[in-house]
């Protein structure tokens, strides 16, 4: 898929904009044009990104941005695997909700997920 695209639909799935997150957003870093492998994790680490250029990824994508690091930001661009931050509150809902979910049909437990904005 086009790397733009992916953007867009994480922007759009995710909804990261509701929530005015302590850093930016969205397509960080270019990379390819193309994407046929997408590597993603909890921060956006040199180990990360290093990771997933080993890996062969095209992109990666993590809930925060590797904008706070210039370090990390040099590796993604020099390795041209994309960056995309997606959001703490945006992506970390999901697995929250997943966990809630797994608890309650193991355990026969009601489980009611609550959003509540968190910019951290």
């Amino acid at each position: 898929m086009k790397r733009d695209e992916l953007a867009r639909y994480l922007d759009q799935l995710l909804d990261a904009s509701r929530v005015r997150d302590y850093c930016p957003n969205g397509l960080q870093v270019e990379g390819r044009e193309e994407v046929a492998a997408i590597v993603s994790g909890v921060t956006a680490s040199v180990a990360l990104i290093e990771a997933a250029a080993a890996a062969g990824a095209d992109a990666q994508s993590t809930s925060t941005s590797p904008g706070r690091s210039r370090s990390s930001t040099c590796i993604s661009r020099e390795s041209g695997v994309a960056f995309v931050a997606a959001g703490h509150h945006a992506t970390e809902r999901f697995g929250v909700q997943a966990l809630g979910e797994h608890l309650a049909r193991t355990f026969g437990l009601r489980h009611r997920f609550i959003d509540i904005a968190s910019p951290v």
